[in-house]
C-alpha cells in the first residue's frame, strides 16, 4: 500500500494532502460570494464532505518534502535568525542521532553569499542522509545557486538503489531569503 502523497503548492507556500475524483461545487455564502480559506482560496464542498480518495504514491517525493521542510532543532551553537531563542524542531522527534527535518530555516535572514549557498547545500545533504543510510538511495546530489534577487534555487537528484532517478527543483522555496 502506498503512502499518502504530500503535494507542495508553490503559490500557497504549503504542503498538503489532496483528494482525487472530486467533482465539487465552490461553497458560497448567503450573499452569493465564495467562502474563502485563510489563504484566500475558494473552498469546495468535496474537501469538506470528504468526497474522493486521498492522493497516494510518490513516496520518495513526500519523504524529501518532509525531510527538507520540517524544521530540525537548532544546535546550541546555531544562531537563531529571529533572535527569539526558539530552537524549533518537531516535538515528536525524539532521535538525537538522526533528527527529522533540516536547518534551512536558520538561513532565512541571510545575505546572498556563496557561504549561504554552501550552508543550504549542506543542510539539504544532511537532511537527506537517511535516504543513503537506509539504502533507499544509492546517491543524493544537491546543487544550489542564486536564481535572481531573493531567490535561492536548489536541485535534488536522488538515484535510487535500482538505478532510476528522481529530480526535484525547489527554487520557489527560498523566495524570502535576502
Amino acid at each position: 500500500m502506498a503512502d499518502i502523497s504530500t503535494i507542495w503548492s508553490p503559490s500557497q507556500g504549503i504542503g498538503d494532502w489532496y483528494l482525487t475524483n472530486v467533482v465539487a461545487d465552490i461553497i458560497i455564502d448567503e450573499t452569493g460570494s465564495s467562502v474563502l480559506d485563510e489563504l484566500g482560496n475558494a473552498i469546495n464542498d468535496g474537501l469538506l464532505a470528504g468526497g474522493g480518495d486521498l492522493v497516494v504514491g510518490n513516496d520518495l517525493g513526500t519523504a524529501i518534502l518532509i525531510s527538507l521542510f520540517t524544521d530540525a532543532a537548532a544546535s546550541a551553537d546555531d544562531a537563531i535568525p529571529d533572535t527569539s531563542g526558539d530552537p524549533r524542531g518537531w516535538w515528536g522527534d525524539l532521535s538525537e542521532d538522526r533528527p527529522i527535518g533540516s536547518k534551512i530555516w536558520l538561513r532565512m535572514r541571510s545575505k546572498q553569499t556563496d557561504l549561504v549557498l554552501a550552508q543550504v547545500k549542506n543542510d539539504i545533504e544532511t537532511a537527506l542522509q537517511w535516504l543513503l543510510d537506509d539504502g533507499i538511495a544509492a546517491a543524493v546530489d544537491v546543487m544550489t545557486q542564486w536564481m535572481k534577487a531573493q531567490t535561492l534555487g536548489a536541485r535534488v537528484v536522488v538515484t535510487r538503489a535500482n538505478g532510476t532517478t528522481a529530480s526535484l527543483n525547489f527554487s520557489w522555496a527560498w523566495k524570502e531569503i535576502v
